[in-house]
């Protein structure tokens, strides 16, 4: 039973009735093994399950505009100045604003209510058809007031207390209010009284309305079915999102607790997009995936292991979203609303008519086509890198990294490609480069890399990947790239660290024809190595000669290694170097980098 403390909750006078017990949010309430909400959910089991109207909604420097994301409905605006971020609830649009909260309908924008709310800022609402539940808060976070307001404007109830309210939800009369991190009270909007008290043992400061389904929580979402009354021993039917290293380090939902202020930095336009739904008595996430954004990135990963699906670069920095029941819609800054399939590929486009500062979305009864083929993976990875500004380098090097995972051939060509252009940070280019190295795919396209001379003119492309072509071709025992490699010993563009992996791939793939090569760099450099990697390039050149050229090549390097004119480096490096020695430096050539 739920004890009434004086702990609770002031309640103000005025047109809403009063509870006849002040017991709702008590903080000496005694955990009763989930019967009460038990009893909540068995009541409401057979309720209607309320509708959502999906609807995007922008702010302005000065308005609200919307557009129905279901066809039929004209875009709208209404002049407003919202304290904190819409909240969409049914088919309502509802905002706080210089004292008032205002209601507006979802498909015309046409004013439907406004409650004088004072000194509170909207966090968030819910809607089951009939009345509208809503929770605020004071910007020192020092008071809350939760709201029912029926579709006429009545209000049903009023409550202001202490404590922190996380955002709400209702059905069939019932609002559901988080709050305190861990609990959820089940409050009847006409009488005020609480109902039941739901008790998890994880974070909880959302209640959401999802497609008709009900679901609490923060960072994993339980269910509102018979099973809930077990979720204080963590037997509830809940979901949660697998965690991956995100550019950015994307939220979800974020704290329900903490007032949604209209934010123009970064954060923004770094989020994730996820909705739980209820499917075959589990607890899912819809298409069975989820977005993540980073300015103009878009990547769609499977929500049962985090697996990268898909990605696409947009146009405008996404600042709102929703899931749809299957697909998404994103929206950009420029004002546009893409409805994409759960495959990424665009369907439609809805312009909200002029660039935004925030935008919220609700999709979660659409179903989107499947769309056409975005393509490989590999591809569409390709083209997102060709289209981003070296701005975006953390979704960038997230995205280089995700390519090296993939077994296509065509990865070899894009991640050469990435080393060679001048467009990319060298950060990226040094990520391209180490993965190369560990190709074991695509030889023909390593080797046309190397056959490519650096554009001295245009200075567009940088010098081939020389090393890690190298050691991937080395490892492949791909011997075509000897005289390519031997060529590269002596073209001045090859840096020093080049070289040396170069020389050491040699060891393993050089044959007599390319002597006279080696030779050339051999009589270039064994008096005038300067730094340690071309140190370590002359011996492994001396290697290479000693298995290739017989006698000549063995007599060649001893008579180096006693040369007063040697640089003492390489002399000490060639006076230890023997055959097996040789063999032993070919055989590390392949994991050396």
């Amino acid at each position: 039973m739920i004890r009434p403390s004086l702990l609770g909750v002031v309640l103000l006078a005025g047109c809403a009735k009063q509870p006849t017990l002040p017991s709702v949010f008590t903080q000496d309430w005694l955990n009763d093994g989930g019967h009460s909400i038990a009893r909540v959910e068995e009541s409401l089991r057979s309720s209607p399950k309320p509708s959502s109207q999906p609807v995007a909604v922008g702010v302005t420097e000065n308005a609200l505009v919307g557009i129905s994301l279901s066809g039929g409905g004209a875009r709208w605006s209404q002049p407003a100045t919202p304290d904190t971020l819409p909240s969409i609830a049914g088919d309502l649009v509802v905002y706080s604003s210089r004292g008032k909260l205002n209601a507006l309908d979802a498909k015309t924008g046409a004013p439907r209510w406004n409650v004088d709310v004072g000194a509170y800022w909207l966090r968030g609402a819910g809607d089951d058809g009939k009345t509208t539940v809503l929770t605020l808060g004071t910007s020192d976070r020092k008071k809350s007031l939760l709201l029912a307001v029926r579709h006429d404007g009545a209000v049903q109830l009023r409550l202001e207390t202490p404590l922190v309210l996380g955002r709400p939800a209702v059905r069939a009369g019932v609002a559901f209010v988080p709050w305190a991190g861990q609990y959820v009270s089940a409050i009847d909007v006409q009488s005020g009284d609480e109902l039941g008290r739901l008790l998890t043992r994880e974070l909880v400061s959302h209640a959401l309305t999802v497609d008709g389904e009900l679901f609490f929580g923060e960072k994993s979402m339980l269910h509102f079915d018979e099973r809930v009354r077990y979720a204080s021993t963590n037997q509830g039917v809940r979901a949660a999102l697998p965690e991956r290293m995100l550019p950015g380090r994307p939220r979800w939902l974020g704290s329900g607790s903490e007032l949604p202020v209209i934010d123009l930095g970064a954060r923004a336009k770094v989020r994730i997009y996820a909705a739980p739904i209820w499917a075959n008595a589990e607890t899912r996430f819809a298409s069975d995936s989820f977005v993540a954004s980073y300015f103009r990135t878009a990547m769609g990963f499977s929500a049962k292991n985090g697996e990268l699906k898909w990605v696409r670069a947009v146009s405008s920095p996404i600042i709102g979203g929703s899931p749809a029941r299957s697909g998404f819609v994103l929206c950009g800054a420029d004002g546009k609303a893409l409805l994409l399939s759960s495959r990424g590929s665009t369907l439609s486009s809805a312009d909200l008519g002029s660039p935004l500062r925030a935008c919220v979305v609700e999709a979660s009864s659409l179903d989107a086509a499947a769309g056409d083929d975005p393509g490989a993976l590999a591809e569409q990875i390709d083209r997102a890198l060709s289209i981003l500004d070296p701005e975006m380098a953390a979704a960038q090097a997230f995205l280089v990294g995700e390519l090296g995972r993939l077994p296509d051939a065509s990865v070899t060509k894009t991640l050469i490609d990435l080393t060679t252009s001048s467009r990319m940070p060298p950060d990226i280019r040094t990520r391209a480069r180490d993965l190369l190295a560990l190709r074991r795919s695509g030889p023909e396209l390593m080797l046309a890399a190397l056959e490519r001379r650096y554009d001295f003119l245009s200075g567009e492309l940088l010098p081939p990947p020389v090393g890690p072509l190298a050691d991937a071709l080395a490892a492949m025992n791909e011997r075509r790239a000897a005289p390519l490699l031997a060529r590269h010993l002596n073209d001045p563009s090859t840096d020093s660290a080049d070289v040396a992996r170069a020389a050491r791939a040699l060891v393993v793939l050089a044959t007599p024809a390319e002597l006279p090569g080696l030779r050339t760099f051999f009589a270039l450099y064994r008096a005038t190595a300067d730094e340690p990697a071309l140190v370590q390039a002359v011996a492994s050149v001396a290697a290479a000669m000693i298995r290739v050229g017989g006698s000549e090549g063995r007599a060649l390097v001893e008579r180096a290694a006693r040369d007063p004119l040697t640089q003492p480096d390489v002399a000490k490096e060639l006076s230890t170097l023997t055959p097996a020695e040789g063999a032993a430096l070919g055989a590390r050539a392949t994991g050396s980098h």
